[in-house]
């Protein structure tokens, strides 16, 4: 190559790249002005709250960060270009060169290798769809290059280059891995189309300068080298969009021989049918006039162009004069369309009935087939639409549906009216999705209606389970530095706590009544702790009685039985007179230090504390050097008659009948201390006490009483006090993907019986319950975040591969494949 020419090819080169960065950069720009609607539309479609969040939140991100993707967009495609024609070139770079920014070594967490995962699935799909367009790219970009061998991921205009591109752009506006994503979801709904057809503009601006004006088609490697081999594996043509025509017109070529009727074409000798006057002729038959048809006996005998059955009349199509007449490439869009309707007629989810009624669609669809074939690589073409909702539609309809369900005819007229109102204009289309999606949402919002009740009992049982666990916690951190006797660690785990949950729910951690239940555990356990100095004795005795009242009043509010209340009574008057008579052997510690305030109790003095903050415990502690006006209230049957206490610091007796528990027989500090006569509180431990087990509380959301179950985070990020709520136990991740439409496999315990698909409906606030619903919006399965996460690890529940999400076409096409490749030899 001389000089000269390599100078050429080389602005040539820069010429095709500048044209491909523009027009890219310009689809980037109409993405993000369009991003605002999309955005607000996937939010109102979006089955979660959180996910809703997201979708509006990425609206923040393309306004303050446009700026950002545009320019890095297009620095980070002209870099990569760069790179990648020079290692074509074997041009090194010198150290000085090296751009070392773009350089970073990190950990690669699961969500980047997951982002990186989707981008190179993008980046698959893109080459796919313009595999043809590729093809020949490669060839006249080797020219360029002097590479006559180029491989396409060695290309600098290689798919991959664009996504990278973008996935770097992204990661410059944000560092939130799941925005990124709905990033990656806007470019691939509005610029991906467009590739194609930049693609197209190079190549003929290739063509042009004469490079390889003309090329053999010869088949085109893969990304990865290896030749697609579309008989081998079919349905991976299927990935995202792709050229489904073009795929399958080379595999009946290829299995031409093999298929039954062959490829049709060629007008049989006579004057071709084409254009204009062919979509006439077909117009004629879609409205049931087939006069001067010849052959269309059989036709009528079929359905006609009214589709009265599911038979597919595009079969009979071809054995009349106009099936006859049609030209190659128009009887080759006959075949693959007659093979696209077998395959929904073969469909056992589809009901009968309602194929009977897009059986009316055929004619209209070849028409739209033969006349515009993107067709078959428009994910939103809208005749590809209409399929769509409809077999949207199918997989919500019982086995049984037919003329007598109520949604029949109106389907039927929708069907009607397409078929006798379309003639050139696709517009009518897009009314008749409109209005096939309309059922849908009436279908979606039945179910929601259907399914609310679940879902509010689902949020109930999260809210008690978090209630219990905070209340739980509370009562630990309370109780395991003092350790009180075993009768009140039993109260506090099995009925306490039940008070705990109800205020929780009711009212709220920031509440006061939630935090005189915790001043009450406060007081509680100092009451039964050694009481040594005669002020602690004083101080017990006017506490006792609010105390007393105010656990009665918890336990009626919890909705525990009188025999509850009775006995933890009767085992607290034992805590209290085994607190007044044993001291332990060290000395009295300051009293400021051991008494927690409760609220609603007051000091002899008037002193009134708060709970659980202990705030104006030295000022309760003050007040006890005066001398009481006037005795507290005894407990019933608490204290013995001929108590004797000490009435103030100087050693004068008093009547008071101050300790409930019983305090008879107290005497001032040094003083002998009286036999004990009966058996001491067993002394506690929190150890084997269940704090587990299920508790039954008086339902604060309504009547009657319902059971509160444990909650167990297992490791949901941002969980509250997740490691403080629960006992440490080995977690089970959920997979990354288990958001809500997420399609599972859910196997019977055991294996037994079969598998049931079934899609995940709703997320609890905190994903710690989960809502299973089949097709047609039944619920199937709810559970623990726990129980998911072991049955996922068993294996009996499975995450699918969103193959049951497909939609109709794409499964049309997807069985045609593998039936074509399954023909074609070797």
């Amino acid at each position: 190559m001389t000089a000269q020419q390599s100078t050429h090819f080389d602005a040539l080169l820069v010429q095709c790249r500048d044209l491909a960065c523009g027009r890219l950069s310009a689809s980037l720009a109409v993405m993000l002005d369009q991003a605002d609607a999309s955005l607000a539309d996937l939010a109102v479609k979006a089955q979660g709250q959180v996910e809703r969040k997201l979708y509006f939140a990425a609206k923040d991100v393309t306004t303050s960060q446009r700026e950002v993707i545009e320019k890095q967009f297009k620095l980070r495609y002209l870099g990569d270009f760069q790179q990648r024609t020079n290692q074509v070139k074997k041009i090194g770079e010198s150290f000085s060169d090296i751009d070392l920014s773009s350089i970073q070594l990190e950990i690669v967490g699961d969500d980047d290798l997951n982002e990186t995962l989707k981008f190179n699935d993008m980046g698959a799909r893109l080459y796919r769809y313009c595999v043809e367009e590729l093809g020949a790219l490669d060839q006249r970009v080797g020219v360029l290059l002097g590479d006559a061998g180029l491989q396409s991921e060695s290309n600098p205009f290689s798919p991959m280059a664009i996504c990278s591109a973008y996935k770097q752009a992204c990661r410059s506006a944000t560092s939130d891995v799941a925005m990124r994503m709905i990033l990656l979801k806007l470019f691939d709904d509005h610029v991906l189309d467009d590739v194609r057809s930049i693609y197209k503009e190079v190549n003929e601006l290739l063509v042009q300068n004469e490079i390889l004006p003309k090329i053999r088609y010869v088949v085109t490697r893969s990304e990865g080298g290896k030749a697609p081999g579309p008989a081998e594996n079919p349905s991976a043509v299927l990935t995202g969009e792709s050229d489904f025509f073009a795929v399958l017109q080379k595999m009946m070529a290829q299995g031409a021989a093999a298929i039954g009727g062959g490829v049709g074409g060629g007008g049989g000798g006579g004057p071709i049918l084409q254009g204009a006057d062919l979509l006439s002729s077909l117009t004629r038959i879609q409205l049931g006039d087939v006069s001067g048809i010849s052959g269309a006996e059989a036709l009528l005998a079929a359905g006609g162009g009214s589709g009265g059955g599911a038979t597919n009349v595009l079969h009979e199509l071809k054995t009349t004069s106009v099936g006859a007449a049609m030209a190659q490439m128009d009887a080759m869009t006959l075949d693959i369309v007659a093979l696209l309707f077998d395959q929904l007629f073969d469909d056992p989810k589809i009901p009968v009935a309602l194929k009977g009624l897009i059986a009316r669609l055929q004619i209209p669809m070849l028409k739209v087939a033969i006349a515009d074939k993107s067709f078959f690589s428009k994910k939103d073409h809208p005749a590809r639409q209409v399929l769509d909702a409809l077999g949207e539609i199918a997989v919500r309809l019982p086995t049984d549906f037919g003329p007598s369900s109520s949604l029949y005819p109106r389907i039927e007229t929708f069907m009607q009216d397409l078929e006798k109102g379309f003639q050139e204009q696709i517009e009518i289309f897009d009314t008749v999705r409109e209005r096939l999606e309309a059922l849908i949402a009436e279908d979606d919002e039945q179910v929601a209606v259907k399914l609310q009740s679940t879902a509010t009992a689902l949020n109930q049982a999260e809210s008690l389970a978090l209630a219990r666990s905070v209340g739980r916690a509370e009562i630990k951190a309370r109780v395991l530095s003092a350790m009180p006797p075993r009768a009140v660690l039993e109260f506090l785990a099995q009925h306490w706590i039940k008070y705990l949950v109800v205020v929780h729910v009711r009212h709220g951690v920031e509440s006061e009544t939630w935090k005189n239940a915790l001043g009450t555990i406060d007081q509680l356990v100092w009451s039964v702790a050694h009481k040594v100095t005669t002020e602690e004795r004083r101080m017990l005795a006017s506490v006792v009685p609010a105390l007393l009242k105010a656990v009665k009043a918890g336990l009626t509010v919890a909705g525990a039985e009188d025999a509850v209340s009775f006995a933890f009574f009767k085992e607290l008057m034992r805590c209290h007179r085994a607190a007044i008579r044993v001291a332990p052997p060290k000395a009295a510690s300051a009293i400021e230090a051991k008494l927690p305030a409760v609220t609603g109790v007051k000091t002899v003095s008037g002193a009134d504390t708060k709970a659980g903050t202990g705030a104006n415990v030295k000022a309760a502690a003050g007040a006890i050097a005066k001398p009481v006006a006037q005795p507290a209230a005894p407990l019933a049957g608490n204290v013995a008659r001929g108590t004797d206490v000490s009435a103030s610091t100087t050693g004068t007796k008093g009547a008071e009948r101050a300790a409930p528990g019983g305090v008879r027989g107290a005497r001032a500090p040094g003083a002998a201390q009286p036999r004990v006569t009966e058996p001491l509180p067993v002394p506690g431990s929190t150890d084997d006490l269940d704090f587990v087990a299920p508790i039954v509380v008086k339902n604060p959301f309504g009547e009657g009483k319902v059971m509160v179950d444990d909650l167990d985070f297992t490791s949901v990020p941002g969980a509250p006090s997740a490691g403080t709520i629960a006992a440490q136990r080995p977690t089970i991740e959920l997979p990354r993907s288990f958001v809500q439409g997420t399609w599972v496999e859910i196997l019977e315990p055991g294996g037994t019986g079969q598998p049931v698909q079934a899609k995940l409906h709703y997320v609890s606030p905190l994903q710690s319950h989960f809502l299973f619903v089949d097709r047609k919006g039944n619920k199937v399965y709810e559970c623990s975040r726990a129980m998911l996460a072991m049955r996922l690890k068993i294996a009996e529940i499975k995450v699918l591969d969103g193959l049951p999400d497909l939609p109709l076409f794409e499964q049309m096409m997807s069985g045609v494949l593998k039936k074509v490749g399954k023909l074609i030899p070797g």
